[in-house]
């Protein structure tokens, strides 16, 4: 139980800290009304950020962004630790646990993208030191993509062309032998059986502005848009 908080936590350091902000327009376009009171409220078109503890609320003076200055060394740690722990978890553990970083960690670079280019049309508290945060937070989540691709790159290939194959780590090795081995690609065999090989399907569709929001609504406020009753 505790590696797996330990775990949860160092994916969750992703996006803590982090700006975010939800855009009016698109939840409209989604619930088909008019969330003129939400933004009153502050939930929409207000630009947010989530600090080190998880706790998330508006930005009211700009010395609140200087916290996305520490990304950068969290990042550093968070590298650390998944060393360590590639050293010393079960193969397959860890396969599970860097794919997950990986999803989150491009969750919220396709997030910060759109933000970056929304925020400034949008966003009711926006100032414009905000901007250069916000692309601050990019460039930092797209470093720490380059850097955990050429540290765990080959372990996150191997785990998805395992889990596409669906063999068993006994024989995954045997499969990449006969891959390499074979020229042309010749049909695989394990036990005995003749498997064709599979051609791999690109990668999915970057995440739309809708999935987005919703991810950072359910994510970071633990709320379910699609169950929001609002007259």
């Amino acid at each position: 139980m505790a590696l797996r908080n330990d775990m949860q936590v160092l994916i969750k350091s992703i996006r803590q800290p982090i700006l975010f902000f939800l855009p009016r327009q698109v939840f409209e376009e989604v619930t088909k009304k008019d969330l003129t009171n939400l933004e009153k409220l502050g939930l929409l078109n207000t630009l947010f950020i989530t600090n080190s503890m998880g706790e998330s609320k508006p930005i009211i003076h700009c010395t609140e962004l200087l916290q996305i200055l520490e990304k950068p060394k969290i990042f550093k740690s968070n590298v650390f630790e998944l060393l360590e722990l590639r050293n010393t978890l079960d193969k397959s553990a860890f396969h599970y646990l860097i794919d997950d970083y990986f999803k989150e960690l491009s969750t919220w670079i396709r997030t910060t993208d759109i933000i970056c280019e929304e925020a400034k049309n949008h966003v009711i508290n926006f100032q414009p030191e905000m901007q250069g945060y916000l692309k601050l937070q990019y460039d930092t989540l797209i470093d720490h993509q380059i850097e955990l691709k050429r540290h765990f790159g080959k372990w996150k290939s191997h785990f998805e062309f395992r889990r596409l194959l669906n063999f068993n780590d006994k024989n995954f090795d045997k499969v990449v032998t006969s891959i390499k081995d074979s020229t042309p690609i010749k049909l695989l065999e394990t036990k005995n059986k003749k498997v064709k090989p599979v051609n791999v399907k690109p990668k999915s569709i970057p995440i739309s502005e809708i999935e987005a929001d919703q991810y950072i609504l359910k994510s970071i406020f633990n709320v379910d848009f699609t169950k929001i009753n609002i007259k």
